[in-house]
């Protein structure tokens, strides 16, 4: 198999995206949690601890769009649908 661009690239892709996720993720729960990316999207979604908030457009904008690209990604890698 010829090798190409997509043997270094995916991978260097991966780890670096990986990378920025973790380090400061790891970093501000080490330091101050209201750093977080989970707080982040709380605070930006106006998320609640009591839950008696109805949900409004953009949570289920932001929960559809994970659980397609979660759903795809899961098929894709796993099971290699959609190829």
């Amino acid at each position: 198999m010829t090798p190409t661009w997509g043997d270094w690239y995916w991978p260097a892709w991966f780890m670096f995206t990986v990378l920025t996720l973790l380090v400061p993720e790891i970093y501000a729960l080490c330091t101050n949690v209201h750093n977080t990316q989970s707080y982040w999207v709380w605070r930006a979604l106006k998320v609640e601890v009591t839950h008696t908030t109805p949900w409004t457009a953009a949570h289920f904008l932001v929960f559809g769009a994970w659980l397609v690209v979660m759903a795809w990604l899961t098929l894709h890698y796993f099971f290699r649908r959609f190829t």
